[in-house]
């Protein structure tokens, strides 16, 4: 005899199998999760675009400016401890500079530089330079992504000055937005440009002191015996001394510090000297200067008791200036690269 079927097995079975196939659809058919990275690079090309557009209603929608200004404010500012209170008011006021300079730029300085006068403006020279033509964005990359925040880090190129940094941006939550804060990274950026622009300038300064050797050299010299005192004066000798224009130009003026050490090199007495007088290329030319010694001093009086053969002299040229105009000196830390 054929068994009944169980009928009750059938209804949970079918229902059971319905519900797998609407769980099936219903996951078709459910909107892709959002991709975090990709909307915080979206937020990132809006941010672009206000900028551009001088749009600083939409850049405070798209960023937390106050986070934004302490954090640059805080690694800008050179004080012994930021946590005390004098500490934090001064961060805070140059935050409030930023943010004030910042809004002054967007509205009335259209397309303009910061002024190098403001804070604001010391900023944007220190990192990106006299030229903003030389700063490019070479890429974007998020990561630390979790649910509600994540890190954005942009890549920066300095052409001035040939070098690759980063700087990064918290990125947070805010009505469901991903949200520009706090930077990072600024300090370390400062300390590569600046440890890059004094690398650039050193080897600048390198080749100018080679040149610099190469244009009026110290044939001879010697102290005379004779002192002189002029009424209620120190004591002076006369310096003779012979230099020849060993560069390729006539010059026009030259000037050199001079050296006097003992037979230990023990340096007794240094001087600056001037000479304007136009000295012709390959030409030998002799002059003495007056030096005044203070016999208080135990190291210029042995110039007076030291017998000549036991006095070397040297001369150390600072700058030239030829006669066509070129001069030649040492750059100083204010004339490095992209300054």
């Amino acid at each position: 005899m054929k068994r009944p079927e169980n009928k009750s097995f059938i209804i949970i079975g079918g229902m059971l199998v319905a519900w797998v196939i609407f769980i099936a659809i219903g996951l078709a058919m459910r909107p892709e999760k959002a991709n975090p990275v990709a909307e915080i690079l979206a937020q990132f090309e809006a941010a672009q675009k206000a900028l551009q557009n001088e749009d600083l209603r939409t850049l405070k929608a798209l960023a937390d400016m106050n986070a934004i200004a302490s954090s640059v404010a805080s690694d800008i500012v050179d004080i012994p401890d930021e946590q005390s209170a004098m500490g934090s008011a001064i961060v805070d006021n140059v935050a409030k500079s930023l943010l004030s300079e910042f809004e002054t730029l967007m509205k009335d300085q259209a397309g303009e530089a910061p002024a190098p006068h403001t804070v604001l403006g010391q900023v944007y020279l220190s990192l990106v330079g006299s030229n903003s033509a030389q700063m490019h964005l070479k890429g974007v990359s998020v990561t630390d992504v979790v649910e509600s925040s994540a890190l954005m880090t942009m890549t920066w190129q300095r052409d001035d000055v040939s070098l690759t940094f980063p700087l990064s941006m918290e990125m947070f939550v805010k009505d469901d937005l991903w949200t520009f804060g706090t930077v990072r990274g600024l300090e370390e950026a400062f300390e590569m440009i600046n440890e890059r622009q004094d690398a650039l300038l050193e080897a600048k300064n390198k080749k100018i002191l080679d040149a610099l050797k190469n244009t009026v050299a110290l044939d001879r010299a010697e102290i005379s015996t004779a002192i002189s005192t002029e009424e209620g004066g120190a004591p002076r000798v006369m310096l003779f001394m012979a230099v020849k224009n060993i560069s390729e130009k006539d010059i026009k003026t030259y000037h050199a510090t001079v050296s006097i050490a003992d037979n230990e090199g023990t340096i007794l007495k240094a001087f600056d000297l001037s000479d304007t007088d136009t000295f012709v290329s390959g030409k030998l030319t002799e002059k003495s200067w007056p030096i005044f010694l203070d016999i208080d001093d135990d190291f210029e009086k042995q110039i007076l008791i030291k017998p000549a053969e036991e006095l070397s002299i040297s001369l150390n040229v600072n700058e030239v200036t030829y006669a066509d105009g070129e001069v030649l000196m040492p750059l100083s830390k204010g004339e490095r690269q992209g300054e």
